[in-house]
This record gives structure tokens, sequence and C-alpha cells, in this order.
């Protein structure tokens, strides 16, 4: 419910704004400009000069943009403005320092200064507008003079208030100003909130996208040098830089990390490394190049970054990333935006409420849109979480169930071995035996017994290497395997081969019998369901890490094809590697086959 308030808010001041487009301003003045390339004219040349060397301004605007040039503005004021206190404004939203010269009561030449490169303190009117005093009265009949200059656009919409009609504008920027940062902060605090609540990596990206942004507006409003440094006029133009490429990092690290282009959209995170790369590149050429070459060239990548996250949000949508639509929204409506500022910027359109302040309220939409997204984000990964979790619990109980299923085949055949083959010994010594408690000789004498024996001792050890291979302890992990592989392969044409380079002292005794056992279900697959000639058993060691692998010339284990026991048995391998702390992996061999490795720790064995 917060956020569609912020939304309502956001549409409401559009409305507002859009009524308060056209301020009811004075046109009562005459303007022309005076280009000065070299920068070198000062007011008492101007001042001399024939008026027909300045240029006529029609509609009070001009527009210069990045230019090393001064220009000189000359006004003549209509009489009946100085009847009362009078405020000039030029009207541009940034603009590093202007300088106006008119006549005092007394006579003297007044100089007043405005403009982001002068300190808050010294400028003519106690506001974060370009805007100058016009005392009743005291210019006499001679035009103004205007001196403007600067790394930034020169974009200029001369207007004269009255001073109560500016202070009335003054009071509904202020409220402008207001409820566009109460959204963003709003939306900083709330994010911020969740991140610290969830430890969501999008949001942390997205919390320092938006204070970055925070930052920049209270630079380009003139926040920053009215309540930071008031009494400094050459921080503005040295920060300006660094929040811009900030914004753009920021920007192109969250959509990267929110629509995970790394993985789904390859080609679109290497544009978005790209950018961030260019926004890192342009604030390093502040030491070999002027603030007015850097300025450009960041707002071109400002702009790249905006061009490349539409088209990753663009994607992000037609592949049904369903957060992607509020982004796409935001999209549709910051473009537009950049384009309205832009041409106003240009002197194409007439500058106006709406279009000096376009970018910001698509930059408020924005910041509502992308909470949506973020939740919507949310709740895409609670829904998958929560199926995730059921489907594991379904693995989980299919897993109990097939394990008791393979404990109790497991007795079944262990009590069939002991009731058909050691117990039928053990008949066949007992009757052997008896004769001697008659005095008797038994049949076939000793040796028969001894044969007998022997074989029950053999069965014996047989069943109880199947529950724990002997050799394990008493060879050690390598030898265990070469002995299982040489078992397993007896009497078939299988070759096998093991090959055992890790030292048994790198490995746990607990992993042991994990990796035996993963080793063993492996060769077992490759004997029963690929048909394999020859296997290969690896054990390698090195790098603070263990490698087992076995491969195999089969065809390999199918995964749609694998029989409930053989899915169980590579389920259980996996198990069994989670339980070593380590990784299985199951992939084609060169060659043809399959190769079935367990990584545990460190880097893998050369």
């Amino acid at each position: 419910m917060a956020l569609r308030g912020w939304a309502a808010g956001v549409l409401g001041f559009v409305v507002l704004a859009a009524g308060a487009a056209g301020p009811v301003h004075s046109q009562g003045m005459r303007v022309a400009v005076l280009e000065d390339a070299t920068g070198r004219l000062r007011i008492e040349d101007v001042r001399t000069m024939a008026p027909d060397r300045f240029r006529g301004l029609a509609g009070n605007r001009f527009a210069a943009g990045y230019t090393g040039s001064a220009f000189w503005l000359r006004i003549e004021l209509v009489p009946q403005v100085r009847e009362g206190d009078a405020v000039l404004e030029l009207g541009a939203p940034i603009l590093d320092r202007a300088e106006l010269f008119h006549r005092g009561r007394d006579g003297a030449l007044v100089r007043q200064l405005a403009g982001d490169g002068v300190p808050f303190a010294a400028r003519a009117l106690p506001t974060r507008r370009v805007a100058f005093a016009l005392p009743p009265g005291g210019t006499g009949t001679e035009p103004l003079f205007v001196r403007v200059h600067g790394v930034s656009p020169i974009n200029l919409n001369l207007r004269l208030w009255s001073a109560e009609a500016f202070g009335e504008s003054q009071a509904f920027r202020q409220l402008f100003n207001g409820a566009f940062f109460g959204v963003l902060v709003f939306a900083l605090a709330y994010n911020l909130f969740i991140f610290v609540a969830i430890r969501d990596r999008s949001y942390g990206y997205y919390v320092a996208y938006l204070a970055i942004v925070i930052a920049l507006h209270m630079r380009l409003q003139g926040y920053t040098e009215e309540m930071l440094w008031p009494d400094s006029g050459a921080l503005a133009n040295f920060v300006t830089p660094f929040l811009i490429a900030g914004v753009a990092m920021s920007a192109a690290q969250f959509q990267r990390v929110f629509l995970e282009t790394a993985r789904a959209h390859p080609r679109i995170d290497r544009l978005f490394r790209a950018v961030q790369a260019a926004s890192i590149l342009g604030v390093a050429t502040l030491a070999v190049a002027g603030e007015r070459i850097v300025l450009q060239v960041l707002l071109a990548v400002a702009l790249a970054t905006t061009l490349v996250s539409a088209a990753a949000i663009l994607a992000a949508f037609r592949a049904g990333f369903r957060p992607a639509r509020y982004l796409l929204v935001s999209v549709v409506c910051l473009l537009p935006s950049y384009a309205l500022a832009s041409l106003a910027g240009l002197g194409a359109i007439e500058p106006s409420f709406v279009a000096e302040n376009a970018n910001r309220m698509a930059v408020a939409l924005e910041a509502v849109l992308f909470s949506f997204a973020l939740a919507g984000r949310i709740r895409m990964l609670d829904v998958e979480r929560r199926a995730v979790a059921e489907q594991l619990g379904a693995t989980q109980r299919r897993m109990t169930e097939t394990l008791i299923e393979r404990q109790d085949e497991d007795r079944r055949r262990i009590a069939g071995e002991l009731h058909d083959a050691l117990g039928q010994n053990l008949v066949v010594l007992r009757n052997r035996l008896l004769p001697l408690a008659e005095g008797r000789q038994p049949a076939g004498g000793w040796p028969a017994i001894d044969e007998t024996s022997r074989e029950a001792i053999e069965q014996v050890r047989a069943i109880a290497g199947a529950l724990h291979p002997p050799e394990l302890q008493r060879l050690g992990l390598g030898a265990a395997l070469g002995a299982m592989l040489e078992n397993a392969t007896a009497g078939t044409e299988v070759m096998g081969r093991c090959v055992a380079s890790a030292g048994e002292a790198n490995i746990a005794p607990e992993r042991r019998i994990h990796l035996y056992r993963i080793a063993q279900e492996a060769v077992t697959n490759a004997l029963k369901h690929a048909n394999a000639r020859q296997i290969e058993i690896a054990l390698r060691g090195g790098g603070g890490g263990i490698e087992l692998s076995v491969a195999d010339d089969g065809a390999g284990v199918s995964g749609s094809g694998a029989s409930p026991r053989q899915g169980f048995g590579l389920s259980g391998m996996r198990e069994r590697a989670r339980l070593a702390g380590g990784t299985l992996a199951v992939a084609p061999r060169v060659g043809g086959g399959t190769v079935v490795t367990v990584r545990i720790g460190g880097k893998a064995p050369p």
C-alpha cells in the first residue's frame, strides 16, 4: 500500500507541475548577446561597444551548449519594471558563474555574482537558482550587462519576476523538491531495511544506486553548496563527474545482479561491464582533460548505460522474467524524459517547469517501480524456494524409501549367503566330525575336514569384506580400490587399471569409506549398465585437494533410461560426496564412455 501511495503522490505532482509549467513572469526586457571566444573582454570594454555588436534574442532564450566561450548579455528594461523590486532569473538549471553589472543609486558600478561556481555565501541572492536582485530605480537608463561562462552547458531562459512572485515560485519549487527527495529517501530507507533483513545482493546494490542518485540531484539542485560547502565554489564541478560515474556504475551493477545477465544474457553483461569500465576511465581523465570534456564523456556513458539497461530489461521481459515488467515501464518513462530535457537544453522547445524537471519526475517514478520489481523478485524467489524445498523433500523421501529397500535387500542377500553357503559347509563339517565322537575315522580323513573348514572361513571373510573392506584399514585406500577393481573384473574380459598417487595422510579416515563406496558403485554401473571393456580408477592429491575418478569406455549411464536402482546409485554417490565434503560430477569421457569425478577441497590436482 505504501508503494501505491508513492505512485499516487508522484502522479499528483506531475499534474501540479503541469499546471505550474509556465509561471507568470514579466517579459519587459530586450536581450542581446555577444560571444567572447577568448574570455578576455571586461565590463569596461563591453559597455562602450555599439549596440549593433550584440545579436538580439527572440523570446529571451539562449542556448550555446558546451563551449569554452564566455557570453555577454545586454539587457534593456522597460521603464515600468523599475517601479518596484524585481528579480532577474537566468533560468539555467546548471550554470557555473554569472556576473551582473549595473549602476547603483550613487552611480557607482555594482557587480553581483551567482551560479554553482560561486560560494553560496557570496551570491547576490540566498537562493540555489541563478538570479539577481534589481533595486527599484537603481539602474538608471543604462542597460544591464551579464557575463556567463563555465564548464556546464549554457542554456538560458531569462525571466523577470516581481520579488513577491519569485518568492512564491521558490516556495513551489521547495514543495516539489521536498516531494521528490521524500520519495527517494523513503525508497532508500525501505529497500535498506529489506536488505538488512534478507541480505539479498540486489537490494544492496539498489540502495547504493539510490544513495548516489540522491547525492547527484542534491548537487544539481544546489543543496550541497548551500548545506555542505557554502564557502567553497570549486567543489561543485569537482564532485559532479564522480557522482555521474557512480550513478552509471551502480545502475549497471544493480541490473547485472537483478537480471542475472552473466548467466542469462552474457553479451549484455559484457556491455554492462564495458560502461562500468568507461565510467572509471571517464573520471580518470580528469587528470589530463578539462572538466567540460569529462562531463560530456560521462554523460555519454550515462546515456549508453540507459540504452544497455533498456536492452537488458527487454531481453529479461521477453524471457519471461516477470519483475522486468516494472523496469520496462521505468525505461518507457526515463527515455522520453531524457529526450525532453535534451530538447529543452538545446533550445529546440520552450523551456518550462515540466521540461526542466521531467527527468526528476521520471527518476522518482523509477524508484517506485524498481521497488515494485525488487518485491516481485523476492516473491518469485520465495515461490522457487518453496518449490525446491518440496522437490527436495520428495527426493529425500524417495531416497529414504529406496535406502530401506536396499538395506532389506542386502540383509536378504547376506542371510541367503549365510544359509546357502556358510550354513551348508557347517552342516557338512558337523557330519564329518560326528564319527570322531564314536571313535571312528571320518570320511575323507582330516584333509576333507580341513578343506571344508577353510571354505567356511573364506565365506565368512567374503561376507565381512562386503560389509566393510578389510584392505581399507590394513593396506590403505589406494590398495583397497585396486583390490576391489580386480575382484570386480575377475572372470570377465574387462581390463581394469588403478593408479593411486594421493598419500593416505591427505585423506581423513572418515572420508575413505565414502570414496571407496563411490568408486565401487561407479565400477558396478560401468559393468552392469554401460557394458564397459576398460575401467580405470585414479586417485590423485595435490594443492590441498583430493580427486578420485572412475573412467570407462562404455555406453555411459542414461539419465532417462536409468533403472530405479541405477538412479538411486547416482544419488547415493552424490550424497556420499557431500558427506565427504566434496562434489561429484558425471561427464562424458573423451573418445566415448563416462567419467565419474569426486573432488574434495583445494584446487583440482594436475
